[in-house]
């Protein structure tokens, strides 16, 4: 295959890829709408461009016109701190798995152990593997699978025995964050909060900060799930430990970044800080709104209160594995971006969805409604095909992005 057909099955693709996308009904809880205001960052004069060094440390002979960067990570810097409290501030980053295994290369030794939230109560699969590559040992955090909540006294009996470096939260799967405020975790004892799946939440006030809770912790995660912002990494910490990991990020083990990435992640953390506010709190009500109505059509959907669904943007609906499976394929056949899940978690088997998306184009209760009743077509074997593409027809439709800045300034002519 020559350049000439590959340019055009690639034009194919992107042309598909934008009708799937316009139709899709999204409810994966690790994507999300990125406003034009952020993107604009993306194809900026940024890209490509490089810089040693952080917002604290400039590398002699670095290369020229990096100044003008360094002054994105200042920048960046500068709105953290206005938003988390947080002393220092690292978006160099790619994800927020490139975040844990950073953090985890500047401040784990081998031998060490980490009490670690696991797979099965939501962890990051990737996590145990990193840890096991490093030679750092771990334990499960214990955890009260009825309550989605980890289990606070037999956390505080481990943290207490002088066994463990540090503790580690990184939970993919979470409709109830541990509260940081109700453990007692020692000062020789390094707090690690990946918090990719609800940094927006956090920045925004909706969600408690844990660096609040502990000076000698770090919270860090990608910054595109409920933080809309370009694909990157942040780290947030007071701890003067950061300035090991400020001087081993880069150049010794990350030799480029992305600077027109941060830049976007600056657009969305501004963006955030003007409209996140009800943005995120919209998030929440929807979802709360979205697990009771399908409570209502007999699904067994988690709780963690009576009537009371979650305090992120995901809720579990709890089911056997054929139901589990059903829905996933009904999912890839019409466009609805769920996410099957085989773990304890969930009961063994389920499917988690997320609100953060559909909570930016400011659904009300009618349209979540209609949601629900979609999702109880798929969870057919053989759903009507006919009421599935009018419902989903409605709802692509009503895609029209909220809390949204509209400053295109980046933008060349």
């Amino acid at each position: 295959m020559n350049s000439d057909k590959i340019l055009r099955e690639f034009k194919k693709l992107y042309a598909e890829y934008r009708e799937f996308d316009r139709k899709k009904i999204p409810l994966c809880a690790a994507e999300t709408f990125v406003s034009p205001f952020v993107k604009q960052a993306l194809s900026s004069e940024f890209e490509g461009k490089y810089v040693m060094g952080s917002e604290f440390n400039r590398v002699e002979g670095d290369f020229i016109g990096s100044d003008y960067l360094r002054k994105v990570y200042v920048l960046v810097g500068e709105q953290c701190r206005h938003m988390f409290g947080t002393k220092y501030v690292d978006a160099r980053p790619l994800t927020g798995m490139n975040c844990d295994m950073l953090l985890l290369m500047s401040l784990a030794e081998r031998g060490d152990r980490v009490l670690l939230s696991t797979p099965e109560q939501g962890g990051h699969a990737s996590v145990p593997l990193i840890l096991s590559r490093l030679g750092v040992q771990y334990d499960s955090v214990p955890y009260d699978f009825e309550h989605f909540q980890i289990d606070y006294e037999q956390t505080d009996e481990l943290l207490a025995t002088g066994k463990y470096s540090f503790v580690m939260f990184c939970q993919s799967d979470l409709i109830q964050p541990p509260d940081i405020a109700k453990l007692h975790i020692p000062q020789n004892v390094t707090l690690l909060y990946d918090g990719t799946q609800t940094l927006g939440m956090i920045a925004c006030g909706i969600l408690p900060n844990p660096i609040a809770e502990n000076d000698n912790s770090f919270l860090f995660g990608g910054t595109h799930k409920t933080l809309p912002g370009a694909t990157c990494g942040l780290i947030l910490s007071n701890n003067d430990a950061f300035e090991k990991i400020d001087k081993q990020i880069n150049p010794d083990y990350l030799r480029n970044t992305q600077v027109n990435n941060i830049a976007g992640l600056l657009l969305a953390l501004i963006e955030q800080d003007a409209v996140g506010k009800p943005y995120q709190q919209k998030t929440v009500e929807l979802a709360n709104l979205l697990g009771a109505q399908l409570a209502q059509r007999g699904f067994r959907v988690a709780q963690i209160a009576d009537g009371v669904y979650t305090k992120t943007h995901q809720i579990f609906i709890l089911s056997d594995k054929a139901q589990s499976e059903t829905l996933y394929r009904n999912g890839v056949k019409y466009g609805v971006t769920l996410n099957s899940k085989h773990k304890r978690l969930f009961g063994d088997y389920g499917t988690r969805l997320g609100a953060q998306e559909i909570a930016r184009y400011n659904w009300g209760r009618e349209k979540i409604a209609l949601l629900a009743d979609l999702i109880a077509l798929l969870s057919r074997s053989n759903p009507d095909e006919k009421c599935v593409c009018k419902i989903i027809e409605t709802l692509s439709q009503r895609k029209t992005p909220h809390f949204c800045l509209e400053d295109n300034f980046m933008i060349t002519k």
